[in-house]
């Protein structure tokens, strides 16, 4: 049953990566692409490349090579390591942060999404959506302790600030399985009431609500919801972009961002009485979105048109387009200070 589960998820998951997008026109770079600018970089922002099996690092355009299907990726508080997901491999890599050197492969042999490194540097999270677990590393030991059942196709990981809980998708029960970081078991499950297939996460800054981008159809509108992390309920619903995509709360608590990789905008949410504040187009098939520590730069990755994109947080406009290597299919991102 794993294994038909298993080639299920990576054939629709190929065949919809490789589609080709209906309504819009491939890109092509222009000859002489500016300069980056660093200011708008107050910590170096790491992209899993995924067509290219490598990790990218901005501004200064370093590219480290040995990690096949990077996919998702996280950066740990110490500012050391970086944890990284190869998708349809299996595997999961550990490495420096500083270099790019491998330090260790773990092999979990399903479809490997989200991955987590928690604010106490002990543990990285690991999830393999096939297998219907979070795999569970000891970052010091480089080794795998624990695999934890959390239901059918969990996806993507946010932890507590505290690290004392990490709250995991699982989008085939639509619902959150929150798991007790001391005793490495779920604690509790929350249903996702107004939303199917809940896909990416992330907290506000109070830690009580969390921000959940749902995993839609290929062609079809997606869904972002804020809910209550106590009580369950949900407090806002809107309809957004096609198919799925990235989340991020903004640090400094103003905004929520969400992409679509079914189309090319990024969709801006205010905190205050959450609304729809404004849609922004970037790349083609944007999926990884996060911010600058400050919260002054919000940075979106284009999947089909291997763009960078970097808006103001203050304009919520595009001021910085960054090409990067054609095919990389850039998916996710890691930024220091942003978990």
């Amino acid at each position: 049953m794993r294994s038909l589960r298993t080639k299920l998820i990576v054939t629709a998951a190929i065949a919809t990566l490789a589609a080709p997008m209906a309504g819009y026109a491939q890109m092509t770079p222009g000859t002489a692409a500016a300069p980056i600018n660093a200011s708008m970089f107050p910590a170096p922002v790491y992209v899993a490349l995924q067509g290219k099996g490598s990790v990218e690092e901005l501004p200064s355009g370093k590219i480290w090579s040995g990690f096949p299907l990077a996919h998702y990726i996280d950066y740990s508080p110490s500012g050391k390591l970086l944890l990284v997901s190869g998708f349809a491999t299996g595997d999961v890599y550990l490495a420096s942060a500083i270099d790019g050197k491998k330090l260790a492969t773990f092999h979990l042999g399903g479809v490997i999404q989200g991955v987590k490194l928690d604010p106490t540097g002990t543990y990285g999270l690991t999830v393999d959506a096939s297998g219907g677990f979070v795999g569970v590393i000891n970052v010091k030991t480089r080794k795998m302790v624990k695999t934890i059942s959390v239901g059918k196709i969990p996806h993507n990981i946010v932890f507590s600030h505290d690290g004392k809980l990490a709250y995991v998708t699982v989008q085939g029960e639509d619902k959150l399985a929150v798991i007790n970081m001391r005793t490495l078991s779920v604690e509790r499950d929350i249903t996702v009431a107004d939303m199917k297939t809940p896909h990416n996460l992330d907290l506000t800054a109070s830690g009580k609500r969390l921000w959940i981008r749902s995993h839609s159809m290929a062609g079809r509108d997606g869904t972002v919801v804020l809910i209550d992390l106590q009580s369950g309920k949900t407090l806002a619903h809107f309809k957004v972009g096609k198919f799925h995509g990235g989340m991020d709360v903004i640090p400094g608590n103003r905004y929520a961002v969400t992409t679509n990789i079914g189309g090319h905008t990024a969709e801006v949410f205010s905190m205050a009485k959450p609304h729809l504040l404004k849609k922004i187009m970037v790349g083609q098939g944007p999926h990884g979105v996060r911010a600058s520590p400050n919260g002054q730069w919000i940075y979106t990755a284009a999947t089909r048109s291997a763009e960078f994109d970097v808006i103001s947080a203050r304009s919520l406009k595009v001021v910085q387009r960054i090409t990067l290597p054609k095919g990389s299919f850039p998916f996710w991102m890691a930024v220091p200070g942003n978990p």
